[in-house]
């Protein structure tokens, strides 16, 4: 008897798989980044090196990241609560898109103010940028992505039921993951231009 409820007792404190695994797949990213940022701090101290200004614009979209992030805490608590989630789910997903549409007008701003980021004549620097924030947009956007495909998964309450929190959970270890990341990149480009 012992031995049952002790086996259930170490089941229940395991990890669940998908969780592990985006464990797994945030110390990849984190690797990445940090990459990334090194060999920024490496260039950076080149006599080539053209500093520029961080668009303004940056911190209203880190702002936007920062909501949606409280945004899908609400939901996961409405979840646990038994309450619909679409209406916060549908506000994290418009706050993402707006993150994603300021960090394009963020980059139109550094192009303007003369720093090129990409092709012929562009700046060290300006692609550095480009190449870092650019690819936390894609992570933006495959988080936007899981967002759409959980909408559909928790589109009724019957369906909700089935889902479990799990999905929800996952995610939102994911999307506040990446809010974090471009807080951390925010601060970085501010203070090692």
């Amino acid at each position: 008897m012992d031995t049952v409820v002790n086996a259930n007792v170490t089941e229940s404190k395991k990890m669940p798989t998908s969780k592990f695994l985006m464990w797994v797949a945030i110390a990849s990213i984190v690797m990445m980044f940090g990459g990334f940022t090194s060999a920024y701090v490496v260039k950076r101290n080149q006599a080539s090196w053209q500093s520029f200004d961080l668009p303004s614009i940056f911190w209203v979209s880190t702002a936007l990241i920062i909501l949606s992030s409280v945004t899908l805490y609400i939901c996961v608590q409405k979840f646990k609560q038994g309450k619909s989630i679409l209406p916060f789910f549908l506000i994290t997903a418009i706050l993402g898109v707006l993150f994603i549409t300021f960090q394009l007008k963020g980059f139109e701003e550094v192009t303007n103010s003369g720093v090129k980021m990409i092709g012929a004549g562009s700046v060290v620097s300006g692609s550095f940028l480009y190449v870092i924030a650019g690819i936390h947009i894609l992570h933006i956007l495959g988080g936007l992505v899981a967002i759409f495909i959980l909408l559909f998964r928790y589109s009724t309450p019957e369906k909700s039921k089935r889902a479990g929190v799990l999905p929800l959970e996952v995610f939102s270890i994911y999307w506040h993951f990446i809010g974090i990341l471009w807080i951390y990149l925010v601060i970085f480009f501010y203070f090692a231009r």
